[in-house]
C-alpha cells in the first residue's frame, strides 16, 4: 500500500487517531511482507518476518495471514 493509499483511505473515511494508526501499521505489515496479499504464499515465513516487526504477534491462528488490531483500547497493534 502506498502512502497516497493510506492518506487516501484516512482522509475519505475520515478515520480518528486510533483507526489512522490501525491503518499505519497494516501498511507496515504489507510493506514488510508484501507476499502477505498473495494467493501463493510461505504463511511460516510471512508470520517471522511480521514478528520481527511486532514483537507482540504470536501466532495467525489460521492456516493464512489474520491480523486483528486491538481498538477498543486505543492502541494499534496487531494481536
Amino acid at each position: 500500500m502506498s502512502i497516497r493509499t493510506q492518506n487516501y483511505i484516512n482522509g475519505r473515511l475520515s478515520l480518528r487517531a486510533p483507526q489512522a494508526e490501525s491503518l499505519a501499521k497494516l501498511k507496515q505489515a504489507l510493506d514488510a511482507a508484501p507476499e502477505m496479499a498473495q494467493k501463493d504464499r510461505d504463511v511460516a515465513a510471512v508470520l517471522n518476518i511480521l514478528k520481527a516487526e511486532f514483537p507482540t504477534l504470536q501466532d495467525f491462528e489460521r492456516e493464512f495471514p489474520s491480523l486483528c488490531f486491538a481498538l477498543a483500547t486505543g492502541g494499534a497493534r496487531p494481536v
